[in-house]
């Protein structure tokens, strides 16, 4: 009361006790606390989440890119032996020499060249050239330029006598094209002629997930040129499949959807694997992994308050019963107080009462 008027005090000063003020402050410090430790695990984990799903995903397309070069060193090595069979550089070496190959000779290559495609998984032909490019296998007639680009050729013979893939086949969208230059032994290894080998383009489809967990990644098999030679996702068109072939990028943005891009590129033909993988597929963990730091968040913080309610409590405890002891005395005759309390604060307060 002042000037024998009552003082309001203020809407919230009742809440403005030593005990709230600890209650909140304790709280404040927890709070700060929590969002520290939480965001620091949460940043350390989702990184070690997303380091390690690349790592997989990139041991994946390093897998699948030794499959398929296990098929094309298979054909390799099935097409080197025909280019050293001993009838076969007999026949190029005539050839070469302007001599005529007969029809009867041109008869015993297919139980030769025809052992490619028994033996190897997609092989859908295989086609003997001589020198001039005229063609020998199979027994129509035809040339070597007619079929492929003339580069293509040149690129072959600059090759020296290794396999060289190219792509697709101009005359033919189902199939690829690799042309092997053969190597006459008895002929200083001169220039005898060429092997083109066409494949099926459906050996490269990609059909199953490769991780395992039922999420279709995208797939790409992407030529030196940036053609698509092969893709489980149609929507991709030649020039997002080159432009994502030749990016450094770890995540692309394709439609309204985000991927962690993996790429793996062949030694054996320089054509590159991409695997997208869906970002979401990715932090589904990081997802799981937050929800779990808000929950434990919200639970530690609910008893947390609880505890320093009770913590609070006890310790203003011996405060208010000191208030309510002065609180009692009249006429300046003062009520002894019988508050023990084993902080030396409140015993000296006592003391001084």
């Amino acid at each position: 009361m002042k000037g024998g008027r009552f003082v309001q005090m203020p809407k919230f000063a009742r809440w403005n006790t030593l005990r709230n003020q600890m209650l909140f402050g304790f709280l404040l410090v927890l709070i700060v606390i929590l969002a520290l430790v939480g965001a620091v695990t949460f940043d350390t984990v989702s990184t070690m989440l997303k380091n390690n799903a690349e790592k997989h995903i990139q041991q994946t397309a390093v897998e699948a890119n030794g499959r398929l070069e296990g098929l094309l060193d298979r054909i390799d090595s099935l097409t080197r032996q025909v280019a050293t069979d001993i009838y076969v550089q007999k026949i190029l070496l005539k050839a070469k020499y302007g001599q005529a190959v007969s029809f009867s000779e041109r008869q015993t290559l297919p139980k030769i060249i025809n052992n490619v495609q028994m033996y190897a998984r997609g092989v859908k032909s295989v086609e003997l050239y001589a020198k001039d490019r005229s063609k020998l296998f199979p027994l129509d007639e035809g040339n070597l330029g007619d079929k492929v680009h003339e580069e293509w050729i040149s690129e072959t013979s600059a090759n020296g006598g290794g396999i060289v893939w190219f792509g697709i086949d101009p005359n033919d969208r189902g199939a690829l094209l690799a042309i092997r230059q053969v190597s006459l032994m008895d002929d200083n290894f001169s220039n005898g002629g060429y092997l083109l080998v066409r494949m099926d383009r459906s050996v490269f489809a990609f059909t199953e997930p490769l991780s395992g967990n039922g999420e279709r990644e995208t797939m790409l098999l992407v030529g030196a040129d940036g053609s698509v030679l092969a893709s489980n996702e149609s929507a991709i068109d030649e020039e997002t499949a080159a432009r994502l072939a030749s990016s450094d990028e770890r995540t692309v943005t394709l439609g309204n959807r985000s991927y962690i891009m993996v790429k793996q590129k062949s030694s054996v033909t320089g054509w590159t694997l991409l695997i997208l993988t869906p970002l979401q597929a990715v932090t589904e963990g990081i997802s799981v992994l937050r929800a779990t730091i808000f929950a434990s968040a919200g639970v530690g913080t609910l008893l947390f308050i609880l505890l320093s309610l009770i913590l609070s409590t006890i310790i203003t405890r011996p405060i208010f019963k000191l208030i309510k002891t002065m609180r009692g005395a009249r006429l300046g005759v003062l009520k002894p107080t019988e508050s023990v309390s084993s902080t030396i604060e409140i015993n000296e307060l006592n003391h001084t009462y």
